[in-house]
């Protein structure tokens, strides 16, 4: 689950954390020439010009002119064993481009404050998760997506993400869903951290299997969208630590209230106790889904968030 970079009151962070776009230049640590002296600035000359390496090239056509050379460099420096970089070089959305061009398959480790892996096969994305995040596992199934018994008989097969994808009476297509929403959630606070350095290691996997897989140009584009989104919920949402409680009368005027399907997996772990950060731990979802929720139904009335620090 995403962290506020400051402690956990939203509003404080919310311009850092979702209301800041930060410049993308297309060079920097890379360049058309070689890679750049910190100490002077100047870039070093290409030691062997007729050397590239073998296996996997890029495809630059699909890369715009300024991302180009980067790129080009990007791929001769590392030999498309272990490349590195940072989100100011080369940035996530560029970066998935390269990734895809050249079809690679491993591992991107980011670090920084926000430190998260990326797994890629032939340029697809197929998983995402940061440290602390739930298993997926237990997500999906306190999500109820997958039952218990059906994710030990998932967890026994050789290739989890085929098991997912084919065995009777789990819905491949909810599997997909919460699985997309736990990688946009893992991605976009990367958008955050422009000088954060990355290294991206060829021929890893993470041994969940490839059979639900991603374009990485369309995630890095929807986690992207949701940093407006945040800005919305940051002002709504006063901290991570607000306990919430359901309103123990109906809204003004209303007999009834419905409550969609999507909605009830958070209603059900209001119980006036627990806080916003512990709801998503107990229901499986994601930080975004838990708080984009609890802000409608704020909002319409159903449930109050109590601050800690007012009381």
């Amino acid at each position: 689950m995403p962290e506020w970079p400051k402690g956990v009151d939203c509003k404080s962070t919310g311009s850092a954390y979702v209301g800041s776009n930060p410049a993308r230049p297309t060079t920097g640590l890379l360049g058309a020439t070689g890679p750049q002296d910190r100490r002077t600035g100047r870039r070093t000359a290409d030691p062997n010009p007729s050397e590239r390496p073998t296996g996997q090239t890029l495809d630059a056509s699909v890369l715009d002119t300024g991302t180009t050379a980067a790129a080009a460099w990007f791929l001769y420096s590392a030999r498309m064993s272990s490349l590195q970089a940072n989100f100011e070089s080369l940035p996530l959305d560029q970066l998935v481009v390269f990734l895809a061009a050249n079809r690679s398959t491993g591992v991107l480790e980011v670090g920084g404050e926000q430190p998260c892996s990326v797994w890629f096969v032939d340029g697809a994305v197929t998983g995402a998760a940061r440290p602390g995040d739930v298993e997926v596992g237990d997500a999906l199934v306190r999500a109820g997506v997958v039952s218990v018994n059906g994710w030990s008989a998932v967890q026994a097969s050789a290739d989890p993400s085929v098991a997912l994808a084919r065995t009777p009476g789990i819905d491949a297509s909810r599997v997909r869903s919460a699985l997309q929403e736990r990688m946009i959630d893992a991605l976009f606070p990367l958008f955050l951290q422009p000088d954060t350095a990355y290294d991206f290691h060829e021929g890893r996997t993470s041994g969940f299997g490839a059979a639900f897989a991603w374009d990485g140009r369309e995630l890095a584009a929807q986690a992207h969208a949701r940093l407006g989104e945040w800005r919305a919920i940051a002002e709504g949402i006063p901290s991570l630590e607000a306990v919430v409680e359901l309103d123990p009368y109906l809204p003004d005027g209303s007999d009834s209230i419905t409550i969609p399907p999507g909605e009830w997996a958070v209603v059900a772990r209001v119980d006036g106790r627990r806080t916003v950060v512990e709801i998503v731990h107990v229901s499986g979802l994601t930080a975004f889904e838990v708080c984009s929720t609890l802000l409608r139904l704020q909002e319409a009335g159903v449930v109050r968030l109590i601050d800690p620090a007012v009381g």
